[in-house]
């Protein structure tokens, strides 16, 4: 019950914490997206309104920042048994071996995404979840009756994170501060991403 709980209580809330570090480290270093989110935001909503999920249904721009962050940095890979024996690509699979989907490779392909290193929601523009690049390409939380059960709420909270985040203040990034990676069971920075944060004059 304990392994459980910890289970539970990892992939509840470091995966949208460490998502989240990802998400405002790359909208810090561009103000011309910031901006585009804060008129998107306020569109809908405008400068004082609280979104609701229905709101989110028309902020794009801020749906596809989250799509593209998760493109980059997947929280964890999806593992899987395989229910029979199997032959992939000459490669021999017994039944019952763990088949690991790296979804971080996946995610910088450039067969499926152009120039895969660079932070770009708008290539997500006009894409409709039947189309592969969305179905197959990318994948973070899974797919079929096994897919991340907490994926609603997730996306929830990274929308009204980035909304209300772009609404009252402007980032940047801090000279000092990069981004390296370490991978464990999750994927995450290996230390503290600094951002500045100015508080917008309309607040």
């Amino acid at each position: 019950a304990l392994s459980q709980a910890c289970d539970l209580l990892s992939a509840g809330v470091d995966t949208s914490s460490n998502t989240a570090v990802f998400l405002l480290h790359h909208i810090a270093k561009e103000p011309e997206l910031q901006q585009a989110l804060y008129d998107e935001f306020t569109s809908v909503c405008g400068l004082n309104g609280i979104p609701d999920f229905n709101d989110f249904q028309r902020m794009p721009l801020v749906r596809n920042c989250i799509k593209e962050t998760l493109r980059l940095y997947p929280a964890a890979p999806i593992i899987r048994l395989a229910q029979t024996d199997m032959v992939v690509h000459g490669y021999k699979v017994p039944k019952n071996t763990s088949i690991v989907f790296e979804l971080f490779l996946i995610g910088r392909d450039p067969k499926l995404y152009p120039n895969p290193e660079h932070f770009n929601p708008y290539r997500w523009e006009g894409k409709k979840e039947q189309d592969g690049l969305v179905t197959f390409g990318s994948l973070p939380f899974g797919a079929g009756v096994r897919m991340c059960y907490g994926r609603r709420l997730a996306e929830l909270e990274l929308h009204l994170l980035l909304a209300n985040i772009c609404r009252r203040f402007v980032l940047s990034t801090d000279q000092s501060s990069s981004l390296e990676l370490i991978k464990l069971t999750l994927l995450r920075s290996k230390g503290p991403v600094r951002l500045h944060i100015k508080e917008r004059e309309h607040v």
